[in-house]
């Protein structure tokens, strides 16, 4: 009999030593919780700062309500150029384009200008070329 009551004990003992342990790691899990979102509220107030000083990106795209591509600027290592365009058939560009072009390998001059497309195709730029 004494027996019995002692293994009872121990199984309550072990029954509340659980119930502890569970409370331990949901306090302990509620302050990683905390300390996490304190770090991603950090990260976003200076995420914010920096956009509101610059964006950088190698291209934007400025789309209509319907999804359109509307306005493209682009950039890569020797060209600069905005592309204004209308929505045409079969994903033809039919617009405007000014664009900046760095010389090849440092020989020649840069060149600037205006290429117009009319159904994909190059329809006039200047300066002429």
């Amino acid at each position: 009999m004494r027996w019995r009551g002692i293994s009872a004990i121990l199984a309550r003992l072990n029954r509340q030593r659980k119930g502890l342990g569970s409370r331990m790691f949901k306090v302990r899990r509620r302050r990683d919780l905390v300390r996490e979102l304190a770090s991603l509220r950090r990260e976003l107030g200076e995420l914010k700062v920096g956009l509101a000083e610059q964006v950088t990106t190698r291209r934007l795209v400025v789309v209509d309500g319907d999804g359109v591509q509307r306005v493209v600027v682009r950039a890569d290592q020797t060209t600069g150029s905005v592309l204004v365009r209308v929505d045409a058939a079969a994903g033809e560009t039919t617009g405007v384009e000014l664009f900046a072009v760095e010389p090849v390998n440092d020989v020649g001059t840069a060149e600037a200008g205006v290429a117009l497309y009319q159904a994909g195709e190059v329809a006039g730029s200047w300066p002429a070329g």
